[in-house]
């Protein structure tokens, strides 16, 4: 499998590669402004044909995902005070990435994302164990593309579960064994599980 990763989308937390010469960002979070919320889960995210699932963690400033796929164990830090993402492949660097608006625009611009431009509460509904406020998300990306999903958001701001349409492209968002509050620092440094 190759290591050479690409950003693919305005940021709050890293996936990891799916393919040779691909990899993933989810920039739901970090797009609709819910500032330094921390918490932790398992996640699955669905993008058009590719789907990935791996564990997200969440606190002040930083953001980290773990994968193994294929046998090739990835680490993804984003670092929102040093505006920047490593993602890591069986513990060697494999990327390191800019994540301010340029870049974003440079390398994906298609999904570079407003902040968020309407979102319409639609009621309350427990979702993957977690009571969350459901709302219609609609908006353009900063080209003028328009996007629109529904959104099932925790208390803190967390998403929960997303359900949406990007340039035609069908994304959906799980968010389980959701875990608000302080996480250990531990998950944001590589570690023996990042090694082969």
């Amino acid at each position: 499998m190759g290591r050479t990763l690409r950003l693919a989308a305005a940021t709050a937390c890293l996936a990891a590669a799916m393919s040779p010469a691909k990899a993933h960002t989810l920039g739901i979070e970090t797009f609709l402004g819910y500032g330094d919320i921390a918490y932790s889960g398992q996640v699955v995210y669905f993008d058009g044909a590719e789907s990935r699932s791996g564990q997200l963690i969440r606190a002040a400033g930083l953001q980290a995902v773990r994968y193994n796929i294929g046998g090739v164990r990835y680490f993804g830090l984003l670092d929102d005070t040093a505006a920047e993402a490593l993602v890591y492949a069986d513990g060697e660097l494999a990327e390191r990435l800019a994540y301010n608006d340029d870049a974003i625009d440079t390398v994906a611009p298609q999904l570079a994302f407003h902040t968020l431009v309407n979102l319409r509460p639609l009621g309350q509904e427990s979702v993957n164990g977690v009571e969350t406020t459901h709302g219609v998300l609609t908006g353009f990306t900063r080209h003028g593309h328009p996007y629109a999903a529904d959104i099932w958001l925790a208390p803190e701001g967390a998403v929960i579960r997303l359900r949406g349409t990007v340039l035609g492209t069908p994304i959906r968002y799980d968010l389980y064994g959701y875990r608000p509050g302080p996480q250990d620092a531990s998950a944001f440094t590589l570690g023996p599980q990042d090694r082969p």
